[in-house]
């Protein structure tokens, strides 16, 4: 659980030094006041990368030569850590419990998750933001899952350049390729399908307990049968994995189409939540939601649910919003904060 940040020319943040009490908190202020900028420095100091931009340069504040983040928390055996990162133009410095971290901050047990209200609109609308947030969840789970999509990417690749040549090449190199990402997508296949059933066990309950609705995560195979898999790709273009969709489903109808705005940025939610449940029960993993303006759709009744779901779970969570309304008990429950 976080307990305290101290920023200093961090993004807009000249000087910013905040406690937290309580497990949910929430950030209230006008756009371009500096809340995203928070989860931003948040996400940095565990993950040793940004949401927003892949150079830390861009983190410094405007005109200053470094910028400061210092982080105390407890970890799941509720350990106190403090954890600070400073950076100027060209030099990275880690110190974990005042003593330098060479191997970086993975040793910071808490995983931070960041969600924006553009992720949760696109997951109705796209695809390709389907396959992103279920791919980010299921390499919390696995590790090597991230190895094994990037080895097929490679493989993929290669495929798809011996099809496109036009010179005669040797026949064993493109059954070779081909073998070699057939064995890849059952795995990938059969990683999915495990992950699917896991967090449906959750995810049934939850939305059952929450939003009296039972709904399910149905993983929609492009490849019907583990049987096709090499037929399907020696078809020019191939048909794989990358076209695998997933489908919030509800009396065997999609519940994106049938839902309000507000229902489905609950549902996916509580999707997230679901996924984040089950890792604790497996594992000794404390979790650090970042929620970007996702109450934006939410009408009060559906805000205080949110927030009651994340009390009731037990969430470290961070929400950034330019305003809420909030029942009378709930006020007591969270931290709001003036940003």
């Amino acid at each position: 659980m976080i307990k305290e940040i101290n920023l200093q020319n961090f993004r807009n943040h000249s000087e910013k030094n905040i406690y937290f009490k309580k497990n949910v908190n929430i950030f209230l202020g006008e756009n371009g006041s500096g809340k995203t900028s928070i989860l931003e420095a948040f996400f940095f100091a565990m993950e040793n990368s940004s949401f927003r931009t892949k150079r830390f340069q861009d983190l410094i504040k405007n005109e200053q030569e470094f910028t400061k983040i210092n982080l105390k928390l407890t970890d799941f055996n509720k350990l106190w850590k403090e954890l600070e990162i400073e950076l100027s133009p060209f030099k990275k410095r880690i110190l974990l419990n005042g003593s330098e971290n060479i191997g970086g901050n993975k040793t910071i047990v808490s995983i931070p998750i960041f969600i924006n209200n553009k992720l949760i609109n696109n997951f109705k609308y796209q695809k390709t933001t389907r396959q992103s947030l279920i791919n980010i969840l299921i390499k919390l789970d696995h590790k090597i899952y991230e190895k094994l999509l990037s080895d097929f990417e490679k493989l993929l690749i290669s495929l798809q350049d011996i099809n496109n040549n036009s010179i005669v090449i040797n026949r064993s190199l493109k059954s070779e390729v081909v073998d070699s990402i057939k064995e890849l997508e059952e795995e990938i296949i059969n990683i999915r399908e495990k992950e699917i059933n896991n967090l449906n066990l959750f995810y049934q309950k939850n939305t059952k307990l929450y939003l009296k609705k039972e709904l399910k995560l149905n993983y929609k195979r492009a490849i019907f049968s583990k049987d096709k898999i090499l037929e399907n790709l020696l078809l020019k273009p191939p048909i794989t994995i990358t076209k695998d969709d997933y489908v919030i489903g509800y009396n065997n109808d999609s519940y994106l189409k049938i839902a309000s705005d507000g229902q489905i940025k609950m549902a996916i939610l509580l999707l997230v939540i679901s996924f984040i449940e089950y890792l604790k029960k497996e594992y000794d993993l404390e979790f650090i939601l970042l929620l970007d303006d996702i109450f934006s759709e939410l009408d009060k009744k559906n805000s205080n649910l949110f927030l009651q779901i994340l009390i009731d779970k037990n969430l470290n969570s961070f929400i950034t919003s330019p305003k809420v309304k909030l029942d009378q008990k709930l006020k007591q429950k969270v931290q709001l904060i003036e940003i």
